[in-house]
């Protein structure tokens, strides 16, 4: 009986995990919500120089920074 109990509380915590379908039958077009917001968010912690890391004047730069704004540019 515990068994069954623990398979059962398994499979309903990782159906509560699973990501969200959209409520309506249309598709998401992501770059098409992007462009209608007029920006791209990225999330960086810019600790990990060369790649983000913070100048003198706490400017977040570095090598993903500069592909984040190819990519959005």
């Amino acid at each position: 009986m515990k068994k069954v109990l623990m398979i059962l509380l398994s499979i309903l915590m990782f159906s509560a995990c699973a990501p969200k379908t959209p409520t309506s039958d249309a598709p998401v077009d992501r770059l098409e919500t992007i462009k209608q917001n007029g920006k791209l968010v990225v999330a960086m912690e810019g600790t990990w120089q060369p790649f983000t890391y913070h100048d003198e004047n706490n400017n977040l730069v570095g090598f993903d920074v500069e592909v984040a704004k190819y990519i959005a540019d």
